[in-house]
């Protein structure tokens, strides 16, 4: 439904912007052709939804009111532009809360496009200077006002305050380099850094020296770029080809923006005539080089797609786990899951919480109506050492009576907590997908 969703959106977003039919299929045709043939692996669409508009959504609602806010005449109905202004910030906060990363990339490409905005328009540099922190303030006063009200809602529901730097931790150790994929001296990426390096131009030129005539969608193209760039950021630092799906979305749009600006000027005289004299050199040119440039480009994005870093952690092992074969089990294997969950029905009777260490956790916690004596329920979600140490003192503390271990595990971190509690626990019997430990 979000994919469909986001689809429909970013094809009424071209259209309201470019008001070019022709331009806006071409572009919603391209990204779906791009979204659907370069997902690989267990990270497509259906699986991950990581990848797509649930995570990386949030620009769009925030470019539609920028849109719509700036097509208004200035000086008239402000009431309306108050509205639009209110919502972009609400959208803004809650797009850097949603998610962390896709959130700071939404932030940073609404202050760049508050910085156009107010610096196109107004007349004297004070004035530039006044309205556009005062603007910032409104941002930040939003962001402070949205945290504090999920604080205090956090609050009285839970009577906990909430864990502000564990919302940020696992975030930052990407940003350390945990888990980085390297780019390749050269690639497809190439043609990013060229569309963003003229548009970004473009604006600064606009913007600074005033060249032709006013350019109402500034701020918008400045929006486009500058979120572009700063989602651009992601791919330079985990260069797999599923996070093209999402980096790939403001490129096309800012390629369809100048398209209809190469198609405003071919129509034009000066167009016209410079396309009469140079069509044929500009095509042999252009042929040539695509000829000279795509053997290393397409080598190089092959062996991108083949490489990954192995930065001394557990996370490049996890391409082996079955996960997916788990989640459609055929009728042997739901067998003896079911299995398992009876034992632990059985066993367990009466008692609240159970051991489990398992790749499945949340689905025999579901079936069973248990939380876990190790504080996870998702244990596929602990990638660091120090992480599955923490959760083995936790096991080993609490010293349960029985301890329920898959019976073939593929992931590192059940091999781990498998191995850490061998002197405290001995294997007795088989419960279908489990093994079951008892106390020594």
């Amino acid at each position: 439904m979000t994919y469909i969703a986001g689809y429909i959106l970013i094809y009424l977003l071209l259209r309201l912007w470019l008001k070019n039919v022709l331009i806006s299929i071409f572009g919603i045709f391209l990204i779906i052709l791009q979204n659907y043939f370069v997902q690989i692996g267990n990270l497509n669409p259906g699986v991950c939804p990581q990848v797509g508009f649930l995570r990386f959504g949030w620009f769009i609602p925030v470019m539609f009111l920028v849109l719509l806010r700036t097509r208004l005449a200035r000086g008239e109905r402000s009431h309306l532009r108050c509205i639009l202004r209110s919502g972009e910030l609400l959208f803004v906060a809650i797009a850097f809360f949603w998610v962390a990363d896709a959130g700071s990339y939404v932030l940073g490409a609404y202050i760049v496009t508050i910085f156009v905005e107010e610096f196109y328009n107004q007349s004297g540099f004070n004035s530039k200077i006044k309205t556009f922190l005062f603007r910032m303030a409104e941002i930040m006063a939003t962001l402070i006002l949205l945290f504090a009200v999920i604080s205090i809602f956090t609050f009285i529901r839970s009577h906990q305050w909430p864990d502000w730097y564990g919302y940020v931790q696992s975030s930052l150790l990407y940003v350390a380099g945990f888990g980085m994929m390297p780019m390749p001296a050269t690639g497809l990426y190439v043609l990013f850094v060229a569309v963003y390096l003229s548009s970004a131009s473009y604006v600064v030129v606009k913007l600074f020296f005033a060249g032709g005539k006013a350019e109402r969608d500034l701020p918008i193209i400045a929006f486009v770029t500058a979120y572009g760039i700063l989602q651009f950021v992601y791919y330079v630092g985990r260069s797999h080809p599923n996070n093209l799906h999402h980096v790939v979305i403001p490129f096309i749009m800012v390629i369809c923006w100048f398209m209809l600006k190469g198609l405003g000027f071919a129509l034009s005289s000066d167009g016209r005539a410079f396309l009469h004299r140079n069509v044929l050199m500009v095509s042999s040119i252009s042929l040539v080089i695509i000829l000279l440039l795509s053997p290393p480009i397409l080598l190089s994005t092959k062996q991108m797609i083949a490489k990954v870093a192995n930065r001394g952690n557990i996370i490049a092992l996890m391409n082996s786990r079955d996960d997916l074969n788990r989640l459609i089990p055929d009728t042997d294997e739901q067998s003896k899951f079911m299995d398992s969950v009876k034992a632990i029905e059985e066993i367990e009777k009466g008692r609240e919480k159970v051991a489990l260490i398992s790749g499945n956790d949340a689905f025999f916690l579901v079936e069973t109506n248990r939380t876990n004596y190790m504080n996870s329920n998702n244990l596929t979600e602990f990638i660091l050492m120090s992480q599955l140490e923490e959760l083995a003192s936790q096991l080993l503390n609490a010293r349960p009576t029985s301890v329920y271990i898959d019976s073939n595990p593929s992931q590192p971190e059940v091999k781990y907590l498998k191995d850490m509690i061998q002197d405290d626990y001995y294997f007795v019997e088989n419960h279908g997908l489990l093994d079951r430990y008892v106390l020594r």
